[in-house]
């Protein structure tokens, strides 16, 4: 069978389409792999998708990747592709479809809510012996208007029998108003740039993580297996498929290595990678972590084999909120103290640490918020945060939390969006605070900003006085005056490194 496999999304992605590809070309079908960037569909969507129809015409059949944040995308694409080629059947796949499959049935023909390996390529030969509906797990359908649910499969072990992503570049294109054929070049310019700034190949070895925050996709896993599945690679197994990508493709200039948490590995383990990586890669990399499974005898080997990005949660400083609403028994303070050591490593080993924060939470009280940003301020300066607004998944703890609170619609494709729009539930001084510390916090910027100054933003006085703004007036605040404080803190940057061009 011949299928066009499409992916949207903001950067080229290295995650589990490549492997759903690799799966369906060791079955012998033929993958034509098209991806359309988020920055250009508006564009797209503007002028029509004509330019999809010269792969669609060569296909039996359309699959789809869809995370939530990009389901509107893939919903409009899917409408044009049964409205254009009525007879060819949809199929969704991927974080979106897990846990809400009745909402990917409204644009899709079948959907796989479940781990793809265990179940695709049994559904494709299906569809290629005229079953319309096979009984297969982790499949689901509207059969005559209802959605059908196929008993979910349980997690898949063996993660060493799957074979490498694909990375080949044969039928692979990118839809950018006109359809073009991947290339090297081209493929080096489409590639992720997080978290080094330049192209970084991205590395699943892990799948399930060892907490359980109710905001979060992995949350989606335990209502389907009944627990938190933690399953890896062996070392020996990821770092063959590693060398082959890096030495396909000699522009990668670092790796970001995507696991819930790195550390969930032993101490052999992280010998046996870091023996090898620095032997045979020896690229700057990057990993997560948390204050719960953070070992000193596991972080010194990373570091001495090209540790360079150190990314830890901390999402609030707040005790109420982690607890009652993300459901994460991590403490911060902890994770101050792991990522202030951590960060001693800055002059000697060119480590940065990242703190993760999580802004706009409709749960979260001012003094709550003001409690994370004065967490922030207090941190050493060579520690990097990066904050994200809160995003309510389908299917986790606290979608349905919001739901029943009706904070949002049930199932409600309008309700999804980006880490980084503009805030909506907490337009205040105090998040304007918190974001604030959170944009100084990007860059060694907040080491021109004395403390004090920051301490005296938080003085009572100026928080009543600044939340009788109304509240209009304090989005457009929280909104542009980050960005105009970071080109002020560039220039000062510039003027002190010597450089007094304007920026």
């Amino acid at each position: 069978m011949k299928i066009a496999l499409i992916k949207c999304g903001s950067h080229l992605p290295t995650d589990g389409v490549r492997l759903v590809s690799a799966l369906l070309k060791k079955a012998g079908h033929t993958v034509y792999f098209v991806f359309l960037p988020e920055t250009s569909f508006q564009l797209q969507y503007d002028i029509g998708f004509a330019p999809l129809k010269q792969i669609l015409t060569q296909c039996d059949l359309a699959l789809f990747s869809v995370y939530s944040l990009e389901s509107n995308m893939a919903a409009k694409i899917s409408d044009h592709i049964h409205k254009v080629f009525p007879s060819m059947p949809v199929v969704w796949g991927g974080p979106h479809c897990i846990s809400a499959p009745e909402m990917s049935l409204r644009h899709a023909d079948a959907v796989c809510f479940g781990e793809a390996e265990q179940c695709l390529t049994d559904y494709i030969t299906a569809v290629e012996q005229g079953i319309q509906y096979p009984e297969i797990g982790n499949m689901a359908f509207t059969i005559y208007g209802k959605v059908v649910i196929n008993k979910p499969l349980p997690p898949f072990h063996d993660l060493d029998s799957l074979p490498y992503y694909d990375y080949d570049l044969e039928n692979k294109y990118v839809l950018e108003k006109d359809l073009f054929a991947m290339d090297k070049e081209l493929f080096r310019k489409s590639f992720t740039s997080y978290p080094f700034g330049n192209p970084t190949l991205s590395i699943l070895t892990s799948r399930g993580c060892p907490h359980s925050c109710s905001y979060c996709n992995n949350s989606r896993y335990i209502s389907l297996f009944g627990k938190n599945s933690i399953r890896k690679q062996t070392v020996s197994r990821f770092m063959d498929e590693l060398e082959a990508i890096v030495n396909k493709y000699d522009f990668f200039t670092g790796i970001f290595f995507g696991d819930d948490d790195f550390f969930v590995r032993t101490p052999n383990e992280i010998h046996e990678f870091a023996e090898r990586y620095k032997k045979n890669v020896n690229l700057p990399f990057a990993i997560a972590t948390s204050g719960n499974t953070f070992r000193k005898e596991k972080f010194l080997p990373l570091l001495d084999c090209g540790l360079k990005r150190l990314v830890m949660g901390v999402q609030t400083a707040d005790d109420r909120v982690l607890k009652e609403i993300y459901n994460r028994n991590i403490d911060p303070q902890k994770t101050a103290t792991i990522a202030t050591q951590a960060a001693r490593y800055h002059k000697t080993h060119g480590l940065q640490v990242y703190l993760d924060f999580i802004a706009d939470n409709p749960y979260e009280t001012r003094p709550e918020i003001l409690a994370s940003y004065l967490f922030m301020i207090r941190l050493p300066k060579h520690i990097r945060f990066q904050i994200h607004n809160l995003v309510f998944f389908p299917g986790t703890p606290l979608y349905e939390k919001a739901v029943k609170d009706k904070i949002i619609k049930p199932l409600d494709e309008s309700e999804f969006r980006s880490y980084h729009d503009s805030v909506h539930y907490q337009c205040h001084y105090e998040m304007l605070l918190f974001v604030i510390a959170g944009q100084l916090g990007k860059s060694e910027l907040r080491g021109y900003v004395p403390r004090f100054a920051l301490n005296f933003l938080a003085w009572k006085p100026i928080r009543l006085f600044m939340n009788m703004i109304p509240q209009s007036v304090m989005r457009a605040c929280i909104r542009n005056i980050p960005l105009v404080l970071e080109k002020i803190f560039l220039q000062v940057h510039a003027i002190v490194k010597g450089n007094r061009k304007v920026l």
